[in-house]
C-alpha cells in the first residue's frame, strides 16, 4: 500500500460535491481556524469513504488534506497505491492503440464529473473492481499495481510535483491559436482554468498537432495526461497527442 498522501480537494457529503483544499485554508484563515462546519464530512474525492482533515499552511509548508489513520479508503481507490513512474506511464499510455486512450479517458471523465451520489466504485471482486478503475495500471504477471497521480487544474502546483505525470482535470474556456516553428505548423491551446466561481484563474498552455474544435465562449469539461512545467509560463505536456479528452458543459 501507498504512503500517505495528501489531497488537493475532498468530497463535502453535505453537498454532495468536491471542494478544493484552497477554500477550506481560506475559510479556517477567516475563521481563526476552525472549520468545524466541515470536519467530520470531510472525504476521499475519489472513494468517499476515507475521512479526511486539514493540515493547515506553515512556514515549510501549504495547506494540504490528510487521511485520519484510523479511516480507510475503499478497496479500489487509487489512493491506496503508489504513484506509477513517469517512464513506465508513457510506456502504458503508449501500448493502448488510440481507442484504447479514448476509452480510458472517458471513463476519467466520468469518475471526475458525472459520479453522483456513489460511496464505491461497482461491487464486485476486488480484482475486478481494482480493473475497473481508470486511475489504477493492474498487471497479473509480474503483479504489478500502480496509480496515476491525480491533479486539479484549479489546485495549487507545487515545485515537487513539476515534471510528474499526472492525470489533470478540471472546469476550463479554450481558445486555439495557429503557430509556425522550423516550418512546421502547431496549435496552441490554451486552457482558462474556471474556479468553483466559474472565473478565469489560471492560463496553462498545451501544444497540439492538430487544431481543435471548440468555441471560445464555452465552459468545457476536460481530462488530459501529461507533465506541467512552468518556464516561461505554465504548460502541460501531454504523454501523447491523443491523451486528451474535453467535453461542452450544458
Amino acid at each position: 500500500m501507498a504512503k500517505g498522501k495528501s489531497f488537493d480537494e475532498f468530497y463535502y457529503r453535505n453537498e454532495d460535491r468536491n471542494v478544493s483544499v484552497k477554500f477550506i485554508s481560506d475559510y479556517a484563515d477567516k475563521h481563526n481556524g476552525d472549520y468545524n462546519l466541515y470536519r467530520g464530512n470531510m472525504f476521499c474525492p475519489e472513494c468517499r469513504a476515507a475521512e479526511l482533515i486539514l493540515r493547515r499552511k506553515s512556514s515549510t509548508h501549504r495547506a494540504h488534506l490528510k487521511k485520519i489513520p484510523s479511516s480507510c479508503h475503499a478497496n479500489d481507490c487509487s489512493y491506496n497505491y503508489e504513484y506509477i513512474t513517469c517512464k513506465r506511464a508513457k510506456e502504458f499510455i503508449n501500448s493502448l492503440s488510440d481507442e484504447k486512450i479514448q476509452d480510458k479517458l472517458n471513463s476519467m471523465m466520468h469518475m471526475f464529473f458525472d459520479k453522483k451520489l456513489e460511496m464505491h466504485m461497482p461491487k464486485g471482486e476486488e480484482a475486478e473492481q481494482i480493473k475497473s478503475n481508470p486511475m489504477i495500471i493492474s498487471h497479473e504477471q509480474p503483479k504489478f499495481i500502480r496509480a496515476f497521480r491525480r491533479k486539479s487544474l484549479s489546485g495549487w502546483f507545487s515545485e515537487d510535483e513539476e515534471n510528474k505525470l499526472c492525470v489533470f482535470y478540471g472546469k476550463v474556456k479554450m481558445d486555439v491559436s495557429e503557430m509556425v516553428k522550423d516550418e512546421k505548423t502547431y496549435f496552441r491551446l490554451t486552457l482558462h482554468v474556471l474556479n468553483e466561481n466559474n472565473e478565469p484563474r489560471k492560463k496553462i498552455i498545451v501544444f497540439r498537432s492538430w487544431r481543435d474544435n471548440i468555441d471560445k465562449d464555452k465552459d468545457y469539461y476536460i481530462v488530459l495526461i501529461g507533465s506541467w512545467s512552468s518556464a516561461n509560463g505554465w504548460k502541460i505536456k501531454l504523454a501523447n497527442q491523443k491523451a486528451i479528452k474535453f467535453r461542452e458543459i450544458s
